[in-house]
């Protein structure tokens, strides 16, 4: 399917499922432009048996070639594929970032072999994977990563720690970022692999959260053997691809709203009951909202402008969620005994803190705006000895 009409009957394929497939009461909340809420809400809804024929029908990956796990797609086609889901405000797992980006990384850089290997599987969600990037000293700051990787006759032996590892304690695979240059190399000295999760050597450790959740995890690996086919890129060429993916990741993460409370669920709650101060705030916020789905759908979460996008849904997110706790009033300092609506609007206020963090902080973001984007001054490099790690 190619042009205009194909994107149409893409979305109009995904929304004849989704509306035969989700209860009657979920499809009459969108139909009057409410929001459905949480799936918790339905009783008689199966969520897992949903998600099963959701990744069955391959709608997520819809881009990814068909021979793959996918569907062979345009993007353009892809992106109303996935409009349809967020307008309905379906319930997508948190490990579906993962599944994407380490996808996304597989479909830009892996051998045929690879691909083959983990992609249909990936595609319907019936292996999990984790990304290691990140590291105690080495978060926003990636490029100074000490997790080294050693030749040995079998390939390489892997040695670090890594943190901040979403779902990796039910993760099958990782795609690890290691050191196999020296530390003065910099970008120029890392490697990506493909490790194996279950590998003699990894433990996991959860991280528990502000929410009370432990999704988060540190992961020490000890003479961790890993094949040379499990490579992912050259030797040494691993910054291009963790700067793929972390590229992809800040658009995917711009694309829809990650956790809290949606506009419309906020106005309904407080429909005839807020004063003029708090309706002038929901109005605020539902414009940003309308603003944000809009550069979305026309394209802006993707290539350089992804940047800018992540960083104002982070922010619109973190704004919505402050608004919608402040508007529970004292009720919202009880989130234990609360009633259940209380409790998700302050979790979700809780939980969207990651928004600033996650794919990169947002103070790492504006950098990255002002120097790649809007083609800034960078910023002073340190002089030699003075302390901190040279850019």
């Amino acid at each position: 399917m190619n042009g205009s009409g194909s994107v149409a009957r893409s979305h109009l394929e995904v929304e004849e499922w989704l509306r035969a497939s989700l209860p009657d009461a979920w499809v009459a909340c969108v139909d009057a432009g409410r929001s459905p809420g949480s799936a918790s809400r339905y009783p008689d809804f199966d969520e897992a048996a949903w998600l099963a024929e959701m990744f069955d029908r391959r709608y997520l990956m819809a881009s990814w070639p068909a021979v793959y796990g996918g569907l062979g797609w345009s993007p353009e086609m892809a992106r109303a594929a996935f409009e349809a889901l967020s307008r309905y405000e379906v319930p997508l797992p948190l490990y579906v970032t993962s599944l994407l980006l380490a996808g996304h990384g597989l479909l830009q850089h892996g051998t045929a072999e690879q691909r083959h290997r983990f992609l249909p599987k990936m595609a319907t969600a019936s292996e999990i994977w984790c990304q290691l990037f990140s590291e105690p000293e080495a978060g926003s700051d990636l490029a100074s990563l000490r997790t080294r990787a050693e030749r040995d006759t079998a390939g390489w032996v892997v040695t670090g720690q890594k943190v901040w590892s979403t779902w990796a304690h039910f993760a099958r695979w990782g795609l690890l970022l290691a050191r196999t240059g020296t530390a003065e190399s910099r970008h120029r000295g890392i490697t990506c692999f493909v490790v194996d999760m279950e590998s003699p050597g990894i433990e996991v450790r959860p991280l528990r959260q502000l929410t009370g959740d432990a999704s988060f995890n540190e992961v020490f690996m000890d003479q961790v053997p890993v094949d040379d086919s499990m490579r992912l890129g050259g030797v040494d060429e691993g910054w291009n691809v963790a700067r793929s993916v972390l590229q992809a990741e800040r658009g995917e993460l711009g694309q829809r709203r990650v956790g809290g409370a949606d506009i419309h669920r906020l106005i309904d709650r407080h429909r005839g009951k807020a004063g003029p101060e708090a309706r002038q705030r929901l109005a605020a916020r539902y414009a940003q909202e309308r603003i944000l789905g809009w550069m979305a759908w026309r394209g802006y979460g993707r290539g350089l402008e992804a940047q800018a996008v992540k960083l104002l849904r982070a922010e619109a997110n973190m704004a919505l969620q402050s608004l919608a706790v402040s508007l529970e009033g004292p009720r919202a300092g009880a989130r234990d005994g609360a009633e259940a609506e209380t409790a998700e609007i302050v979790y979700g206020f809780l939980r969207s803190r990651a928004n600033s963090i996650a794919g990169g902080t947002s103070e790492i973001m504006r950098n990255v705006i002002g120097e790649q984007l809007l083609g800034l001054p960078r910023e002073p490099r340190p002089a030699a000895g003075a302390g901190g790690p040279e850019r």
